[in-house]
């Protein structure tokens, strides 16, 4: 503004704004350092060098490092001019740490730029490699699983997780990743369907790794394998038989459990036959009423319970067979005053079955009942009696059995036939 003996004139506005500072002030801070080599014992950083270099040209850049974990900075390496890259050396093998980057110039140092992720000093180029062991796993159904897996190489290599041969992928329930060292298996909610082989593979351009484990989830087990077969009906049980299960549900079967149901008297599904050993698939089923129809269900038992069952078609306790006809009426063979032999013929039908054997009975003709006088049945077709009584008079009669039963009597012996002794 201008003065004179009047006073002052309005002032006069600028252009443009101007800020007050000294000929020269510190840059300001540089970008955030990235890798872009390394091997063992170096990592060679770059960055963005400063918007403002505070009106002073750049003379120089400080790189400072921390180890991961630890929370003090130091300087590492100077460099005396304006070149925005530059090696950190004397690093271990394997450590993590941090950069960041100090501009300077005539006026002083910048504030520290912001400081890079961690990065790890480790070979260029290394063929992959799993570190982590890997053993079998068992799961229980319902559960859930994660596995972290360590493992080295450079460039990071390529991690593909496959189960039974097929890609592993990140669902709903399974997730898959890996971010170098550590790749990561978690799944949730697990099924007897996810069981499998797992195997990991490593691939860069220095090698290749892979390892595996046996993921098995562990559930009941299967249904056991039908149909199931009818080996023996009777007339109050039924004989079944089953195969084991496809799947024993990840561990052994410890047994089987069978149930009935009567279908004539409308009853639910009620306990037969309550364990039958895991090596036995062939079970009478006893108690049953001759007529009714029954269906029959099987189900399989391992250390986490039991599984779902297999049912039968219906069946019908029956005899099988008809009791033998009557044998041939008993004659005297030979006799004495201390024993009495007799014979028969056996019946002209068996029933359908094989005779099992026969009893005979006695009587006194002088007033004695009907005894049976053998303590198990006779293979043959004769009998020696030796419980007999010198002046004595008997009269015999047989009966023949088999699998269905004891037939009808003989016809008595004729008592005319029979010496007095």
């Amino acid at each position: 503004m201008a003065v004179n003996a009047i006073g002052q004139s309005d002032p006069l506005p600028l252009d443009k704004s101007f800020i007050a500072r000294n000929e020269g002030d510190v840059p300001e801070a540089p970008g955030r350092p990235e890798a872009y080599d390394w091997d063992r014992t170096f990592i060679d950083l770059t960055w963005n060098k400063p918007l403002n270099d505070g009106g002073c040209a750049i003379e120089g850049y400080i790189i400072q490092m921390k180890v991961k974990g630890t929370t003090s900075w130091r300087e590492c390496t100077k460099i005396t001019r304006d070149i925005n890259k530059g090696r950190a050396d004397e690093l271990t093998d394997q450590e993590y740490y941090f950069f960041r980057i100090v501009a300077w110039n005539a006026a002083g140092q910048s504030e520290p730029g912001p400081p890079s992720d961690a990065i790890q000093a480790r070979p260029r180029y290394l063929a992959p490699k799993i570190l982590t062991p890997l053993k079998d796993v068992n799961v229980k159904a319902g559960n859930n699983y994660t596995i972290d897996v360590e493992y080295i190489g450079s460039p990071d290599p390529n991690v593909d997780w496959y189960v039974d041969g097929s890609p592993l992928v990140s669902d709903e329930r399974i997730t898959v990743s890996a971010i170098a060292p550590i790749t990561t298996f978690h799944i949730v909610n697990c099924k007897r369907s996810d069981t499998g082989d797992i195997v990991i593979k490593l691939v860069n351009e220095s090698g290749s790794d892979k390892g595996g484990f046996y993921f098995n989830i562990l559930d009941v087990p299967g249904p056991p394998t039908g149909p199931i077969e009818f080996e023996d009906i009777d007339s109050n049980s039924v004989t079944i038989s089953w195969k084991p299960p496809k799947d024993n549900g990840g561990s052994e079967i410890t047994g089987y459990v069978i149930e009935k149901k009567d279908l004539d008297h409308a009853g639910g599904w009620v306990p037969a036959v309550n364990y039958v050993a895991p090596n036995i698939r062939t079970q009478k089923v006893p108690r049953l009423l001759e007529g009714n129809r029954y269906e029959f269900r099987v189900f399989a038992v391992n250390a986490q319970g039991r599984g779902a069952p297999t049912t039968s078609d219906e069946a019908m306790p029956q005899a099988q067979f008809d009791v033998p006809g009557k044998p041939g009426r008993p004659f005297a063979v030979d006799a004495d005053k201390n024993f009495i032999k007799i014979g028969w013929k056996p019946p002209t039908n068996n029933g359908g079955s094989q005779i099992t054997g026969y009893d005979v009975e006695r009587r006194d003709l002088l007033g004695g009942r009907w005894i049976t006088i053998t303590s198990k049945q006779v293979s043959g077709t004769d009998y020696k009696d030796t419980q007999v009584e010198d002046g004595h008079q008997y009269e015999y009669k047989v009966r023949a059995y088999n699998a269905a039963g004891g037939g009808p009597h003989s016809d008595p012996m004729h008592s005319a036939l029979i010496p007095l002794l």
